[in-house]
């Protein structure tokens, strides 16, 4: 009686089972005929052209202190330099044909800075052994960030109002911390130096889509779009750290590593057709990035006076509205 139970029990799960890839498919064999019947429609090559103006706001650097007083008074902390909005070029050329698609994407922010100044009888930077001077100082702070995003997509069209892509994306993520001691006559200034460079190389996965659509709404052919796109990819970081300090001693550290990286891009968009070619769009979009080498992270865990730096990384997020146009023809 067991036996029969068991055999009776693998039979429904394989009953199951069988429904399940024939609904899968169903479903498949549903997609390829829409593709099928549109490609059939659209038989044309058709250029599309993307290009607009990003102005993104990063997250606050972490609560790091930088540098202290003799008396452990803390003078600059890495919240003193946070970034705020950056503006950027993000623009997209590529091509379709029926219902495939190849594009290339391209996303800058330019000298991302910051500054702060302070003054100290003494002052001295925090490394794990602190380095600094006993003599009156005025402390200037300067932190700046690039980022460039280079992306090749293929695209598929399923349904009209949908496209599913995959492909490749290189990203650079450079980073500089200056802090600045001006000591007097005698000697003149003492300069710390933090890079930190991030090269992201990896693959992702994402979908387009239109979720609504209002047809004619101020004039006949018009149209307006309610829609979104998510992206996810999987990327080698190459992390690199170079540390120099000027002083009448000058010291330096390096150091490098490699550590695997999720990133993750969305957003929503509106946009206006003002005609069947050319529409204006404005997008809300947001980008996550695991595992990066941030500069003010460095300073704490670095140790220039020994020759050792370090390529301690954390997450960052970036948001921030995008306009621009896209043109087809």
């Amino acid at each position: 009686m067991n036996v029969q139970k068991e055999k009776g029990g693998i039979s429904m799960k394989m009953n199951k089972t069988v429904r399940l890839l024939l609904l899968g498919l169903i479903f498949g064999t549903f997609l390829l005929g829409v593709s099928v019947a549109q490609a059939e429609e659209e038989d044309d090559l058709t250029a599309i052209i993307r290009i607009g103006a990003s102005g993104l706001f990063r997250q606050g650097n972490d609560d790091i202190s930088l540098v202290r007083d003799g008396g452990g008074v803390e003078l600059v902390n890495a919240e003193d330099v946070d970034l705020g909005i950056a503006p950027g070029l993000d623009a997209t050329v590529g091509g379709r044909y029926r219902m495939f698609g190849v594009e290339l994407r391209y996303l800058g922010l330019h000298e991302w800075s910051s500054e702060d100044d302070a003054s100290a009888a003494t002052s001295w930077v925090q490394y794990q052994n602190p380095l600094g001077t006993t003599n009156p100082a005025l402390l200037d702070t300067e932190y700046v960030s690039n980022l460039h995003s280079i992306e090749v997509n293929l695209r598929w069209w399923p349904f009209e109002r949908l496209n599913i892509l995959a492909g490749f994306r290189y990203l650079m993520l450079n980073e500089e911390l200056t802090i600045g001691q001006n000591i007097g006559p005698f000697v003149s200034y003492v300069n710390h130096e933090i890079e930190t460079d991030n090269t992201l190389l990896g693959g992702q996965v994402g979908i387009e889509g239109i979720i609504v659509r209002f047809n004619d709404v101020f004039m006949d052919g018009d149209a307006i779009n309610l829609g979104g796109s998510a992206k996810v990819g999987y990327f080698n970081n190459h992390m690199e750290t170079d540390i120099e300090v000027t002083t009448p001693t000058p010291y330096a550290a390096d150091e490098s590593d490699d550590e695997g990286t999720f990133l993750v891009e969305g957003g929503a968009t509106i946009g206006y057709n003002i005609t069947s070619n050319i529409a204006v769009e404005l997008r809300y979009q947001m980008m996550w990035i695991q595992n990066i080498a941030m500069a003010p992270a460095q300073v704490t865990h670095s140790d220039p006076l020994n020759g050792t730096a370090s390529t301690e990384t954390e997450d960052v997020f970036y948001h921030g509205p995008w306009v621009g146009v896209s043109i087809s023809f």
